[in-house]
């Protein structure tokens, strides 16, 4: 059930998806954040095109999370 995007979230450009292996990506900051030539994966739980969560990991240390 999808639930409304906390404030945090909204500031950090990305949420990450029930499953806890993929995020979905809104703000284009952090696109390029992304390992070169990265364009995401299917999040088999929820059918939408995400990043894996690891693929974050320098954006999420980068905003101090």
């Amino acid at each position: 059930m999808p639930r409304p995007m906390t404030q945090d979230e909204h500031k950090k450009g990305y949420i990450i998806c029930d499953c806890g292996k993929f995020a979905h990506i809104w703000n284009s900051n952090v696109l390029p954040l992304l390992p070169k030539n990265y364009n995401g994966e299917l999040c088999p739980e929820c059918n939408l095109w995400m990043c894996l969560v690891t693929h974050l990991e320098l954006v999420i240390k980068s905003q101090g999370g």
